[in-house]
């Protein structure tokens, strides 16, 4: 989750080592990401992946309520869910909060972070240990590798992966790979999509058009924080998108009021946009 801001966060040496000023909670080169927890000046706790911000503490629980809670009050069914990267296990916690799930899958493709997730004391506090829960299963695997090996369709699957700042990365915002993901959602079923802030304009809309080129029903919305900024999603479906059960206990922002301004900022942003770039992207 990179907010679309133009520079990387924090300072580099000169052997591109990330510096921070506070306490350094986890820090770990892995063969795919540099994750560092540490904690800020102000006390809060950031993660940063390759020195860009992924969640910053105070405010993090405004961005998972939102990409989590949303699609699985508008899904028909919710039995079975799947979070292609979200590796913290932040959109889990969100998503344990439904009694009625029956069981749902967190797909990261790094080992380490998933367990950092899993292990460390802050962020075993932060996710209220959700990765423990019984109806979920934690593997460490490509999401294109893990959707071709599942037959059964999901009901909600959340697309949580790094914005489109290279070749790889782009693949999992194509319509190639939204395709896949809608052959694997149930009749009803919905996905949302972390699809980059409205300031990063031509990412934001070119997920908006691929989405749409695979979808029946495409609705973005933008969940606004005082550090972090204004992030932009997406929920997709075949099935037309209203809510369909009630919000659960237990959330700290989101409701239906907040719901509401979310689509209609979204849908403002998602038409200016549409106009300004439709030449680009069509």
């Amino acid at each position: 989750m990179y907010l679309g801001q133009t520079d990387k966060l924090l300072t580099e040496d000169e052997d591109d080592v990330q510096k921070v000023e506070g306490e350094i909670l986890f820090e770990k080169k892995t063969p795919f990401q540099t994750i560092c927890l540490f904690v800020e000046k102000n006390g809060a706790v950031s993660l940063t992946l390759d020195k860009y911000w992924q969640f910053y503490s105070p405010e993090e629980h405004i961005y998972h309520e939102s990409l989590m809670t949303v699609p699985m009050v508008i899904s028909k069914s919710i039995d079975r869910v799947a979070i292609l990267g979200g590796g913290d296990g932040l959109a889990v916690r969100e998503a344990v909060k439904f009694p009625e799930m029956k069981e749902i899958f967190l797909v990261e493709l790094d080992p380490e972070m998933i367990r950092m997730a899993s292990e460390h004391p802050f962020m075993k506090s932060l996710s209220k240990n959700a990765l423990a829960d019984a109806r979920v299963r934690v593997l460490a695997m490509d999401a294109k590798k893990f959707l071709a090996e599942n037959k059964k369709p999901f009901d909600v699957i959340i697309c949580d992966f790094p914005d489109p700042t290279n070749p790889v990365l782009a693949k999992l915002f194509s319509k190639e790979f939204y395709r896949t993901v809608a052959e694997h959602l149930a009749p009803g079923g919905v996905v949302a999509v972390q699809g980059s802030s409205p300031s990063s304009e031509l990412d934001f809309v070119t997920t908006y058009v691929n989405l749409g080129a695979i979808f029946a029903h495409v609705r973005p919305y933008t969940p606004e924080m005082r550090t972090m900024g204004t992030a932009g999603m997406f929920v997709a479906s075949n099935a037309p998108i209203v809510q369909r059960r009630a919000f659960p206990g237990g959330l700290r922002f989101l409701n239906e009021k907040t719901m509401d301004r979310m689509f209609d900022r979204g849908t403002a942003a998602g038409r200016q946009l549409l106009e300004k770039y439709n030449a680009l992207v069509a």
